[in-house]
């Protein structure tokens, strides 16, 4: 690039219009320069942006609603594995139900798949990315369906989950939505 873009010499020796043109024709390759490391930057920082939560632990949550969870209030609890990932990202649906069944009974509660009012729902929504990761949700609740005045709908006492990535699959991640679960669960029943 030229130490000097304006010359003043150039205006008195050819005019205006040889300026335009020089002026043109030494600036556009920098500016296409400037415009194509713009872009580069601008990709270079989403692509960090990606890979910063592609590391980020999985955010687990869960809440009590109630604080009478005592198992003498409730009935039999039966639980329920809703599978809705696609392309392997979740492969330990039996030992979910196994584990949230056994950690139900160890803490009090009656687990039986007939005349139990009371549901503990375990639902996983996952997806395999191009690059291999599973990205996905889990929803984990404590519920029973409810009547009020003609209106059906499902009475909640307890709900977690939350949203993961996955260099593997969601199995792990799942273990641990149903670990803070249960121990929202635990400390509602100190």
């Amino acid at each position: 690039m030229p130490k000097y873009i304006y010359a003043p010499h150039t205006f008195v020796k050819d005019g205006i219009f040889y300026f335009t043109k020089h002026l043109l024709r030494r600036t556009i390759p920098y500016i296409t320069t400037i415009h194509s490391f713009g872009f580069k930057l601008l990709r270079s920082s989403f692509l960090s942006i990606v890979l910063a939560f592609s590391f980020l632990p999985n955010t687990a949550s869960a809440i009590v609603w109630s604080k009478n969870m005592e198992p003498v209030n409730f009935g039999p609890i039966r639980v329920i594995v809703d599978d809705n990932a696609i392309d392997g990202c979740w492969t330990n649906l039996g030992e979910s139900q196994t584990y949230s069944e056994d950690k139900l009974k160890n803490l009090g509660y009656e687990i039986s798949d007939k005349n139990s009012q009371w549901t503990f729902m375990i639902f996983v929504s996952a997806k395999r990315l191009n690059n291999g990761q599973c990205y996905g949700s889990v929803d984990i609740s404590l519920v029973r369906p409810e009547n009020l005045d003609g209106l059906n709908g499902l009475f909640e006492v307890m709900a977690g989950g939350g949203n993961f990535i996955s260099n593997n699959n969601a199995n792990i991640s799942v273990l641990n939505f149903l670990d803070s679960a249960f121990r929202e669960l635990e400390d509602a029943l100190l």
